[in-house]
């Protein structure tokens, strides 16, 4: 909520809140900024969609809606994903390189989703979200739970 504005889709709220304080985010305008963009959605459409669709199937829908079944194709589509995304991705620091951006925060939130829900992760992202995790603002937000 700001001036009275509701925002409520989580990604739309981390794009508005870099943007506002300049941080987390490259220059909106720039060709850093719809590289950073499209890793964004794309880490949207190939994890956190399956991740979302999954939960539904688990514990969102009502008994009569739930289709048990897909979930282990989401898992497989979800490992899949992995390994085209660490190709291009190296992930040696961070998602776009050097700078923590907006995406190493979606990126981090599906991972911790994800293993709650049980889906296997690869080593290389295991080993980037413990990094993650070891963020003192990452255990901060923890600590809040």
């Amino acid at each position: 909520m700001d001036d009275d504005v509701l925002i409520s889709d989580s990604v739309a709220i981390l794009t508005y809140l870099s943007d506002k304080h300049k941080s987390f985010t490259e220059e909106a305008g720039s060709i850093e900024r719809a590289k950073q963009d499209s890793i964004t959605f794309r880490i949207l459409d190939e994890f956190e969609a399956l991740i979302w669709v999954a939960a539904k199937h688990s514990y969102v829908f009502s008994d009569e809606k739930k289709v048990p079944d897909i979930i282990n194709v989401l898992k497989w589509e979800f490992a899949n994903n992995q390994e085209k995304f660490i190709t291009e991705f190296p992930l040696r620091k961070n998602v776009c390189g050097e700078k923590f951006l907006i995406p190493d925060i979606v990126l981090g939130h599906c991972l911790v989703w994800a293993e709650s829900m049980n889906f296997s992760i690869c080593e290389e992202l295991i080993e980037y979200s413990n990094r993650l995790k070891e963020r003192p603002a990452y255990q901060k937000a923890y600590a809040l739970r």
